[in-house]
């Protein structure tokens, strides 16, 4: 087995390559489809050593892609250029400046260095007043403090982690500007066959333009001077308090978004998407899962060309639990059907159970591939509050008269549906 050292040496030499082809590119005016080809390579390559370096306790340093290397422009392999590198997800057309932008897989992060535990450390240097450890990389005019692009990216990757729909697939377009538009398909082409000398009929795809605006997603976590002081955990519970509040919000935009004011739109209200109405309370009876089978029919009349164990089944709770729990006669788990099986399950309390006339709620069937996040990359700003009052819509918490803080930070996001047929929404699910 290779060292730590011996398998930092490979990668070195590895990038070195990769920077050679790099600049040999770059001298003869483009990045040809080999040369790209062989920098790719060289980049899994890269990610792969980087795996066996930490499982042998040492610290990964993750390749950064350039795009776009043969404008004449200087470009680097170097780390030093956060969040400008190649996704693995589709590649999209910026129509505003005709530059390509590959998203980013739930599996892929946009901070290359996984920094868990330096973001709460970080923002808990923050709050108690050591900035010279706190790595910030500038300040905002309201008194926030804007963390360094590593730490930034980190508060999105531990908010794109814990997110149920990324978990389901979505996607992340990266968003360098405020706002982006790109083409999505609203409908598909037709062919026809023909016999010898008839014409053809004409059939072009119906693209539809998806308006990215960065929205701004915000939470408040109040912090007592008792933590702060005595908790020997205190970064790790900040770290998990962000994650959730940020994760949770997320999802509920994606899912849930209504459009209106400042949130975006979802899933749910999207026009375009499948809709299966009053589905009712899960019984163990022969059609308990019609109206699942339905959603998912739908889904494969708009032309889904995939399996449906490619699609994923987001669920509140309630419902999940409900839908697992049914059993036959003989008190056995009753079996779903093979197609209702396959799809991948998860649950979030960001589908609501207050629908209808107050306890029904709706599930969503589809293929989370077709849902984009699209993220704004600058940096994501952290203010420390000492006074003031917040509430949760229960509790009051007062920074002054309880000794505490509040930790405010912010993110910019925003939804789209690339594919809204090839998702179906269930509603009128009620509970025995």
């Amino acid at each position: 087995m290779k060292t730590v050292q011996e398998l930092k040496t490979k990668r070195g030499d590895l990038l070195d390559q990769a920077q050679s082809i790099l600049d040999s590119a770059i001298e003869s005016g483009g990045l040809s489809v080999e040369a790209d080809g062989q920098i790719e390579g060289i980049h899994n390559l890269v990610d792969r050593i980087d795996g066996e370096i930490r499982a042998l306790g040492g610290d990964g340093s993750p390749m950064s892609k350039i795009r776009n290397a043969g404008t004449g422009a200087s470009a680097t392999l170097s780390d030093e250029l956060p969040g400008d590198y190649r996704g693995r997800g589709p590649a999209f057309m910026d129509a505003t400046t005709g530059q390509q932008i590959f998203a980013k897989t739930s599996q892929e992060r946009f901070a290359k260095q996984d920094l868990r535990g330096e973001l709460g450390s970080a923002i808990h240097n923050i709050l108690r007043g050591d900035m010279q450890n706190a790595h910030v990389g500038s300040t905002d005019s309201a008194g926030g403090y804007i963390l360094n692009p590593g730490l930034s990216e980190m508060v999105i990757d531990l908010a794109r982690s814990a997110s149920v729909c990324m978990r389901a697939g979505a996607i992340t377009i990266p968003m360098t500007t405020s706002e982006l538009a790109i083409a999505g398909i609203s409908a598909d082409a037709t062919s026809y066959w023909r016999a010898e000398s008839v014409a053809v009929n004409s059939s072009q795809l119906t693209f539809n333009r998806i308006n990215l605006k960065a929205r701004t997603l915000a939470c408040i976590v109040p912090v007592s001077i008792e933590m702060l002081e005595d908790a020997a955990n205190a970064p790790a519970i900040i770290e998990a308090a962000l994650t959730a509040a940020m994760s949770q919000k997320l999802d509920a935009a994606g899912l849930y978004g209504s459009g209106a004011g400042a949130e975006p739109l979802g899933i749910k209200y999207a026009s375009g998407t499948n809709s299966v109405t009053s589905v009712g309370t899960p019984t163990a009876s022969a059609s308990t899962y019609a109206k699942v089978l339905t959603g998912v029919k739908n889904i494969l009349d708009a032309n889904f060309p995939g399996q449906t164990s490619e699609l994923s089944w987001v669920q509140n709770p309630r419902d999940m639990t409900n839908w697992q729990g049914l059993a036959d006669s003989t008190y056995q788990p009753l079996a779903a059907p093979p197609m209702v099986a396959a799809m991948k399950q998860f649950s979030t309390t960001a589908l609501p159970k207050t629908e209808g006339a107050g306890a029904e709620s709706s599930s969503i069937i589809g293929d989370f591939r077709q849902l984009a996040f699209g993220m704004r990359t600058s940096g994501v700003v952290i203010r420390v509050l000492d006074a003031g009052t917040v509430s949760d819509g229960t509790d009051d918490f007062n920074a002054v008269s309880q000794l505490g803080k509040f930790i405010v930070a912010h993110l910019r996001a925003d939804v789209a549906l690339l594919r809204p047929a090839w998702f179906s929404v269930l509603s009128g699910i009620t509970s025995a």
